[in-house]
């Protein structure tokens, strides 16, 4: 064998080499890249009785953790149904929908829960706005927290922060 072809053999040798070398790595790529991804297990939650989960010790009411419900306290048609989609798309569970009591004056937004102190309840409330307060409520119109919106009531707060913190007792609350 001549010199020329020693040097051919040894290029073809290099050259099926590092093919061989890319097509593992691509395979290995794309596995990765489809492969379903684990949960973390601080990421587990558990629910609450309210609608509410939170997770163990002192950690995050994230909002994909809270469902909630809309009701129209007002005269424009569809409105608890934007306002459902407007939460929905901002990270919230979609609950029930519907028109309030005939007796709600509400002329913007007012957000009801059985613990006003409730971490998801806080987090319902922030997604509107500040100064939105949480009321006291015992009705259980639907599930998880509960939101009755007016005719004055436009979008929700983009600023507002999408989680907050809790701790183990408010798995319960």
């Amino acid at each position: 064998m001549s010199e020329a072809d020693s040097r051919n053999v040894v290029s073809w040798a290099t050259l099926a080499a590092m093919g061989l070398v890319t097509l593992v790595m691509a395979v290995w790529g794309f596995n990765s890249l489809t492969a379903p991804v684990e949960k973390d297990p601080v990421d587990e939650v558990s629910s609450g009785t309210d609608g509410s989960a939170c997770e163990p010790g002192e950690q995050f009411v994230k909002r994909s953790d809270v469902t909630v419900s809309v009701y129209n306290a007002g005269k424009r048609t569809g409105h608890a149904q934007d306002t459902l989609d407007l939460l929905e798309n901002a990270g919230f569970v979609a609950g029930a929908v519907g028109d309030a009591p005939k007796n709600s004056d509400v002329p913007k937004v007012q957000v009801r829960a059985k613990d006003v102190d409730s971490p998801t309840a806080k987090l319902v409330a922030l997604a509107f706005g500040k100064h939105v307060p949480v009321t006291a409520a015992d009705d259980e119109l639907g599930p998880g927290v509960v939101v009755f919106i007016g005719d004055k009531f436009k979008r929700l707060d983009s600023g507002a922060p999408r989680k907050v913190k809790a701790t183990g007792s408010d798995c319960s609350s």
